[in-house]
């Protein structure tokens, strides 16, 4: 992803994958925070078992068209619902 770096700095939304062959393939996780700090954040809770990174205009209309559900960690822990 070529992001320019105030892009990458900025709090905000960002939307993880799992890519196909993947146990949660048909999930995201959405986390606010910097470019940096939520990949850090996945590393924490999925370790390398994840595939993309996505700010919210990139993810667009993804939830809809490939059908995906938000991972049920998202509902148990706060590190999906507050960045940094």
């Amino acid at each position: 992803m070529c992001l320019p770096k105030k892009e990458k700095e900025k709090l905000q939304d960002w939307y993880f994958t799992f890519g196909v062959g993947h146990g949660n393939r048909m999930f995201y996780v959405k986390i606010n925070g910097s470019y940096s700090g939520t990949r850090e954040r996945m590393v924490e809770l999925f370790r390398h078992n994840w595939a993309f990174q996505y700010s919210e205009k990139e993810f667009g209309n993804s939830i809809k068209e490939w059908n995906y559900k938000l991972h049920p960690i998202c509902n148990i822990r706060d590190e999906c619902k507050v960045g940094y």
